[in-house]
């Protein structure tokens, strides 16, 4: 089997790279060739401050490197700093597939980032994800967070080339159509469309002008 790479992004408050991890080694345990390369912690959401967030990535470092050591996968992980938006790209498309086992995302700014690279999604169904990700179309969903269940997705998509390059044909046209230019355009045809519509005619004012009947 030639060998594969597989990019996860964490977070640095949430325990999403353990998930990660576990999961990886237990595909190396079944004889897979998983390289993890790289395994990027960065900051999802809300920038933070400059200090906290150097102080929270080496507490991750320090607890993270050695669930590496344990599980037998340390050679195969690489911690990388927060990497600049044109070195992304370049990390992103360098993977088979992006690994996003948030336990809440409110939208998936990483999932969306990785399709729009040509790379397909592994994520959690929680919050803006499934919307984020096509499910069976730019990636896949996992219910959950067992290890096994994840180890399972990732082997489906890393074992099945024709569908891997498929999804990843498919997840840059899917992430178009969240583009800054498409959600101002769908934003401005909401507007318009509640501006087009007479107050009284609004649902919340004519029931209350049918009670008051």
């Amino acid at each position: 089997m030639a060998e594969l790479s597989l990019t996860v992004l964490a977070d640095y408050v949430c325990p999403y790279c353990y998930l990660a991890e576990s999961a990886v080694a237990r595909l190396r345990a079944e004889g897979l060739d998983v390289r993890t390369a790289p395994f990027e912690l960065r900051p999802a959401g809300v920038p933070l401050p400059a200090p906290t967030a150097a102080w929270l990535q080496e507490a991750w470092r320090m607890k993270v490197a050695p669930l590496a050591e344990e599980l037998g996968v340390s050679r195969r992980v690489r911690f990388l700093d927060p990497r600049p938006p044109e070195e992304l790209v370049t990390i992103y498309q360098a993977a088979d597939l992006v690994a996003v086992p948030s336990y809440n995302e409110s939208f998936g700014l990483v999932a969306m980032e990785a399709q729009a690279c040509g790379t397909p999604v592994v994520a959690a169904r929680v919050g803006g994800l499934p919307v984020a990700v096509a499910e069976g179309e730019t990636g896949l969903l996992v219910d959950g967070h067992d290890t096994n269940d994840w180890a399972d997705a990732i082997e489906q998509l890393l074992d099945d080339d024709d569908t891997r390059l498929r999804m990843a044909g498919e997840a840059v046209a899917h992430a178009a159509n969240f583009s800054w230019s498409a959600s101002a355009s769908q934003l401005a045809s909401v507007y318009s469309e509640a501006l087009s519509i007479d107050v009284d005619e609004c649902p919340p004012r004519r029931e209350r002008a049918d009670g008051q009947r």
